[in-house]
């Protein structure tokens, strides 16, 4: 794969400005996310930093392999999971996800990962190249980020192995950039949807990629287990989302996490960070992900990222 994505797709004949405006589609705007927001409480169109395809269970339609009755559970009309939440409550949104996700299946491993090379590279130059008319013209983003699932998960192992080569180019050829994840495509019966990336990191193969073990009071003994010695997952930090923080740290507890989780300044009880802000001095807006990065930077050959809790709103 060259730096500029122009390799011999497998299946598709498209041209390279063809595969830049598909990934164009396949990216959403994310107010806690992006380094750039329009204002405190709008995100910027002009600076897409998030994919995003349907949320559940893959029987409901959804890409979520590892999904599990409390992450999609509903209680008293409001459902856990806040991106079906929001796919539900914005059908526009939901339709979007629902064509990005037939688009994708149509696609075999090679186009795949030309896309998936093409929507990191999309994101990259929404941050770094800023048009005249874009919020943060004149201010490019000098660390830029992709959120990878912000809605849905790794619905297969080739799914995982196309971003697995695809940020392995782009840890070449956009060094700057990191992605993160949250993902529960781990400890299914079947080849693991999340194996190829934990694998990446594990070899050093992949270095710009922050992955979480997405956990819930339901799915303990299956992150316990992805986490035993010698697992291609035990060195990937946990993400734990919890009715309380108190509940959150029992469970990293009893998954023998040894070291201080962070709590998600966002979600936490006592909220202590805006989704986004605009502090005196800046030239705009961003999001708190952008700023805190926790979650965000990976720590060397082995991620080892803090622990994070998110206590369910």
């Amino acid at each position: 794969m060259t730096s500029r994505l122009d390799i011999r797709p497998a299946q598709v004949n498209r041209t390279l400005e063809e595969w830049h405006a598909l990934a164009l589609t396949f990216l959403s705007s994310d107010l806690k996310c992006s380094p750039v927001a329009s204002s405190p409480t709008r995100a910027s169109d002009s600076v897409r930093t998030a994919t995003w395809l349907p949320s559940g269970p893959p029987d409901q339609g959804g890409t979520c392999p590892g999904a599990t009755e409390y992450c999609h559970r509903n209680d008293d009309g409001k459902l856990t999971c806040y991106a079906r939440r929001l796919e539900l409550g914005r059908p526009s949104l939901g339709r979007k996800t629902v064509s990005r996700l037939e688009t994708w299946n149509t696609l075999g491993l090679g186009d795949k990962t030309t896309l998936a090379a093409a929507i990191i590279d999309a994101a990259y130059r929404s941050q770094v190249e800023p048009s005249p008319l874009s919020t943060h013209a004149g201010h490019p983003v000098e660390r830029p980020i992709l959120r990878i699932g912000a809605g849905g998960d790794l619905a297969t192992r080739q799914d995982g192995e196309a971003w697995a080569a695809a940020l392995h180019w782009a840890g070449i050829y956009r060094p700057t950039l990191r992605a993160w994840l949250y993902s529960r495509s781990y400890g299914l019966d079947g080849p693991d949807p999340l194996e190829p990336l934990a694998a990446a990191l594990d070899t050093g193969h992949v270095h710009n990629l922050a992955a979480y073990l997405s956990t819930d009071p339901s799915m303990v003994d299956r992150t316990r287990r992805a986490l035993e010695p010698g697992s291609v997952y035990e060195h990937l930090p946990v993400a734990v989302l919890a009715d309380t923080h108190a509940q959150g740290v029992e469970i990293l507890d009893d998954l023998g996490r040894p070291h201080r989780p962070l709590v998600c300044p966002v979600d936490r009880e006592v909220r202590t960070w805006p989704t986004a802000d605009r502090r005196p001095g800046d030239p705009h807006a961003s999001g708190a992900c952008s700023r805190c990065r926790a979650c965000i930077e990976p720590t060397g050959r082995r991620t080892w990222n803090q622990d994070v809790i998110f206590p369910r709103r």
